[in-house]
């Protein structure tokens, strides 16, 4: 929880920072589609790490409390 608790802010701040380097260097649609893209992209990664990270510690850890029930 406290990973969660502390890049709560530091994600709106390197938010902030991802579209400040957007608009500045991606000058075309073209550009923008792909930073886009990518950043889709990205998020999906993550949420499939952060699904794996339940999975593995709150879904087996409860699985376990059940069968020793």
């Amino acid at each position: 929880m406290t990973f969660f608790t502390i890049h709560i802010a530091a994600d709106i701040e390197h938010g902030e920072k991802g579209f400040e380097i957007v608009e500045k260097y991606a000058t075309t649609d073209a550009e923008r589609a792909t930073c886009v893209r990518i950043v889709r992209e990205a998020t999906m990664m993550r949420r499939l790490y952060l699904d794996g990270v339940y999975r593995t510690f709150i879904e087996k850890g409860q699985a376990a409390k059940k069968l020793a029930a």
